[in-house]
């Protein structure tokens, strides 16, 4: 069953889908082999982009590498990497919301530290 951080997250990805130029999910199946990532399925893309689970890590690094790559019209791996680390830490969130736990803070309370 679908649950909210699935909807939410499932909006937001795609979002980045659009942003990205909408290529087709045979197209961005194609992307994430050619860089080495995580297989993907059109129909685990189709049901990942309805909200009817939250996807693994795997799927989101390798999903969103793939978009990259075809905005881009190339591998920029500096600046993928970057908004791959921007995803995985909304996906942390939003497992984290999925299992009634607060999100982890990124600083330090005590000292302001940050964290990682």
């Amino acid at each position: 069953m679908p649950t909210q951080q699935a909807n939410e997250f499932a909006a937001s990805l795609r979002a980045l889908h659009i942003r990205c130029g909408k290529p087709s999910y045979h197209r961005v199946c194609e992307l994430a082999a050619q860089s080495g990532g995580h297989p993907l399925s059109p129909s685990t893309i189709s049901e990942i982009l309805n909200g009817k689970r939250l996807p693994k890590i795997d799927f989101v690094q390798s999903f969103v590498r793939a978009l990259a790559q075809y905005r881009d019209g190339a591998v920029l791996a500096a600046k993928h990497n970057a908004e791959i680390r921007r995803w995985h830490q909304q996906w942390q969130q939003a497992q984290l919301k999925g299992a009634g736990a607060q999100p982890v803070e990124d600083r330090c309370r005590c000292c302001g530290r940050a964290y990682g």
